[in-house]
């Protein structure tokens, strides 16, 4: 099984992960993550996505996700996720994907609800 964690588990697009992966025979969700504060901190994935427990509770540490044993990262998260400043959010985004490339971990990063300007 590929362990697989979600950035912005909890969004629309999080929760579609979330279920995808739960559904999955061939990858595993290993690890969920929310914006600091998120009323879904410490709330069961699973549930949270609306198909049963995962055992993946949904973390607001982006350390505490970079730990865990995963072998792929998906951030399909709004700015909100990682963002107290854009400064920060881009700071943080470029440190867990070079700690992806380090450990050898594939990571996608996509967005919704962005607003261009």
């Amino acid at each position: 099984m590929i362990k697989v964690a979600v950035i912005g588990a909890a969004g629309r697009m999080g929760r579609r992960l979330v279920a995808n992966l739960m559904e999955s025979n061939t990858l595993e969700l290993a690890g969920a993550l929310e914006y600091p504060g998120s009323p879904f901190t410490g709330q069961d994935a699973g549930i949270v996505a609306g198909c049963g427990a995962s055992g993946v509770l949904i973390s607001d540490s982006l350390d505490q996700l970079l730990l865990q044993k995963i072998d792929a990262v998906i951030n399909f998260s709004t700015d909100k996720v990682i963002e107290a400043s854009q400064s920060r959010r881009r700071q943080l985004q470029r440190r867990y994907r070079n700690h992806c490339v380090e450990c050898r971990r594939p990571c996608r990063i996509e967005t919704s609800g962005r607003q261009w300007r």
